[in-house]
């Protein structure tokens, strides 16, 4: 994709809403490009103080303050150009307050700490520093909660729980997903939001429903082809093999999207198993 269709992106790629394949290319694009990585650095700061203002109820007495200027403004003669001003205001002051809703909407979850168990740390994005981790914390986009040895922590989703089990990684990235490059999880949703789970390879879970029990397996695959320099043979290395961490899902109850690496996607329902190959392909089987 080009520079233009990148910083279209920008905004759902900082909401956590694009599917493995754009977000990939967008973080692939991002990190090569200045440009594009100074309109990211700007989207997020927007995002960041629209999700800084504090939630106000509506208020009848503004809304009524403004109608009465307008009113005002069409009978005592003003001119047209006062009353269009009037309604600029007033549209400008409803656009920010919906703006405010829809960022708040598309904010995802909370991951609260409810319980947790043994040591379990936390690597938080805002200090740099890690810390250990009590009933009560949150987790947000950027950090990385990390549970050793023993250690276990129930994530309270509001519509949800997230259960994590010991000597697991996860990284938050967004209100909507979560990294898994260790361990293991167990994901209980049945509210209307979904949650994406992802692995290092950009093979993602999306849980709409239900309850996931879902880890990490060792996934071999074997790399070849050429090496080729100007002026020079080419030369063909021998193939190798490579081993992958690649999710592997179990559905309980409910469903899952499995997207892989190269946008194919299937669905696993309730008594099904679903993981992905060396190449990100989607696979399903029963449990």
């Amino acid at each position: 994709m080009e520079c233009p269709e990148i910083r279209a992106l920008l905004s759902e790629a900082a909401l956590g809403d694009l599917d493995a394949g754009p977000a990939r290319q967008v973080a692939d694009h991002v990190r090569g490009c200045e440009p594009c990585r100074a309109a990211q650095a700007s989207t997020a700061s927007a995002l960041a103080a629209l999700r800084a203002v504090p939630e106000t109820a509506p208020s009848a007495e503004r809304r009524d303050a403004v109608v009465r200027a307008m009113s005002r403004a069409q009978g005592s003669g003003e001119s047209r150009r006062a009353w269009f001003r009037w309604i600029a205001a007033a549209a400008v002051f409803v656009i920010a307050i919906v703006a405010v809703i829809v960022v708040r909407a598309d904010r995802g979850f909370e991951f609260r700490v409810a319980s947790v168990s043994g040591r379990v740390e936390l690597l938080e994005r805002s200090t740099g520093l890690w810390r250990a981790v009590s009933a009560g914390d949150e987790a947000r986009p950027g950090d990385r909660l990390v549970t050793r040895l023993g250690g276990i922590a129930l994530l309270d989703l509001g519509s949800g729980a997230l259960h994590v089990e010991p000597e697991s990684s996860l990284d938050f990235v967004s209100g909507r997903r979560v990294v898994l490059d260790r361990g293991r999880v167990s994901v209980e949703l049945h509210g209307a939001k979904s949650l994406v789970i992802s692995d290092t390879a950009n093979d993602t879970l999306t849980i709409r429903s239900g309850r996931v029990d879902i880890g990490l397996r060792e996934v071999k695959g074997q790399v070849g082809g050429s090496r080729e320099v100007k002026g020079k043979p080419s030369f063909i290395p021998e193939p190798h093999e490579e081993v992958s961490l690649r999710l592997v899902a179990r559905i309980v109850e409910g469903e899952v999207d499995l997207d892989g690496s190269h946008l194919q996607r299937l669905r696993a329902v309730a008594g099904e198993e679903g993981t992905f190959d060396s190449d990100g392909q989607p696979l399903m089987g029963k449990k």
